[in-house]
């Protein structure tokens, strides 16, 4: 099983049995999924973009730096990806468009 990460690539999670799992098909696959649960009471539009932006954080490329560590079993700290995707929601949606209460529908599930 392959341990290194292309420098061009970002990557969702460690190595598997089919090797790296490439996040921007991660997101999109989580963004389709989560729209496909959600069709059923309307929400379909609101649930693609928290299934895209749910790991937008591991853009970071410390983030990075740590999946290829764990890969190799190297010991590397802990890199929070989380909050980021939530923290743009509400950066756009609150701060830039002044939503007082719409930017927790979509920053809160993130």
């Amino acid at each position: 099983m392959e341990t290194t990460a292309s420098s061009k690539q970002m990557y969702a999670h460690t190595p598997g049995p089919r090797g790296w799992h490439d996040l921007t098909d991660h997101l999109r696959a989580v963004a389709e999924r989560a729209q496909g649960f959600c069709q059923a009471f309307g929400a379909q539009d609101l649930a693609c973009w928290i299934g895209f932006l749910h790991d937008l954080g591991k853009v970071n490329p410390e983030f990075q730096r740590y999946l290829v560590a764990c890969a190799r079993g190297i010991r590397h700290p802990k890199v929070p990806h989380a909050v980021w995707g939530a923290a743009l929601a509400y950066s756009w949606l609150y701060k830039r468009r002044g939503d007082a209460l719409g930017w927790k529908f979509l920053a809160l599930p993130i």
